[in-house]
């Protein structure tokens, strides 16, 4: 499926995984922007019409739940896909769900944990523009 009208915001303060995800996307026929932080996100969203942010939970100037709650105030109805490795550990606390609670915070239409399959990652980018 080819969705070249789909503009999609890839954010992720590691370059191979930004890249990665860059890479498949233009290749699935998906118009591709890109930020290291979610402060440097947010700009993008002043100049350019998002249809689906992408983005990493942790990450240092501004992390993934920060940049979902600010991009969801400009963007109503803004598409979200979370992306994390797994997340910080409370300490004390076995039963912290870091990525759950993630959810919760930001209610995304998705959270992937990585490592993901490309497959996966395409297949459920293009089922939110289905």
């Amino acid at each position: 499926m080819t969705q070249g009208k789909k503009t999609i915001l890839i954010v992720d303060d590691i370059p191979d995984i930004r890249e990665e995800l860059v890479y498949m996307l233009k290749e699935h026929g998906y118009h591709v922007e890109q930020a290291d932080d979610g402060a440097r996100a947010l700009k993008v969203f002043t100049t350019q019409t998002i249809d689906l942010l992408v983005t990493d939970i942790l990450m240092p100037v501004m992390d993934g739940i920060e940049l979902t709650v600010a991009a969801k105030e400009l963007v109503p109805g803004l598409k979200v896909i979370l992306i994390s490795g797994g997340g910080r550990q409370v300490k004390g606390s076995s039963d912290f769900d870091y990525l759950e609670t993630s959810k919760l915070l930001t209610n995304p239409n998705y959270v992937l944990k990585k490592p993901f399959q490309p497959e996966e990652f395409l297949s459920v980018v293009d089922s939110l523009f289905a």
